[in-house]
Formats: structure tokens, C-alpha cells, sequence
């Protein structure tokens, strides 16, 4: 059986999560009380998203569509890994906010997870910019 974290490390992890999905945290204040975490500020996507660290390997990728004369044709589009990271990273803020909040809430010793951003809100399961 693992220990309840202190609420220190809880706040420590939560960072890093915001991180991990490419939040920027300098407009963002984390408390944790007792288990009870609160994430409140400007929400900003951080500014090195889809940065990619210099990978710049490509990846052949093949379509197929029909010609006008009813025959399949192969289409071969080339992107670089950057591109692809970038594009996956850029799923929606709802996505990337609903996975920082699954993973918080599985933390040990953590009680309840809320957001209090100045410049989104919550529409049933989506985030809008207000």
C-alpha cells in the first residue's frame, strides 16, 4: 500500500502535469488543501508547443483516392516528425485539460481536482474561451 502524498508533492506533480500536456504555468496558481486541489489563472498553452526538440526525421505517409476516370491513385505526402508531434499535441484544450484532470484526481492522497481559469470555462464536458 503506497502513502498519501503531502499536499507539497501533490502541488510539485500537478505542475509537472500542466507541463506535460503543454500548459504554460507562469499565469497559473495551484493550491492543495488537504487533498483538495485547485488550479485558478490565466490558462495559456505554452509557448515551446510542438517544439519537438530538433527531431526532424520524416515519415512517408500514402493515401488513396479515386481518379476522374474511376482508378484508384496512390498519394504520397512526406511529413517531418515535428509536424506530427505538433499536430498531435494541438488536440483540443478540452482533450488536454480532461487528461490533466484524470491523472491529478489518480494521485495518492488527492481528494477532489477543480479549475478556476480566468479566461475559460466549462460547457458541459468542453472548455471555452471566454
Amino acid at each position: 500500500m503506497s502513502r498519501e502524498l503531502e499536499d507539497f508533492e501533490i502541488r510539485s506533480k500537478v505542475r509537472a502535469l500542466l507541463v506535460k500536456y503543454w500548459f504554460d504555468t507562469a499565469d497559473l496558481s495551484i493550491g492543495v488543501h488537504h487533498g483538495n486541489v485547485t488550479v485558478f489563472g490565466s490558462l495559456q498553452e505554452s509557448s515551446n508547443l510542438g517544439a519537438g526538440e530538433g527531431k526532424k526525421s520524416s515519415s512517408e505517409i500514402t493515401s488513396y483516392e479515386m481518379d476522374g476516370l474511376g482508378d484508384m491513385k496512390e498519394i504520397k505526402t512526406t511529413k517531418t516528425t515535428k509536424t506530427i508531434e505538433k499536430e498531435n499535441i494541438m488536440d483540443s484544450i478540452s482533450k488536454r485539460l480532461f487528461l490533466v484532470e484524470t491523472e491529478i484526481s489518480e494521485l495518492s492522497g488527492v481528494r477532489s481536482v477543480n479549475f478556476e481559469f480566468h479566461n475559460y470555462i466549462q460547457k458541459g464536458k468542453n472548455w471555452v474561451r471566454t
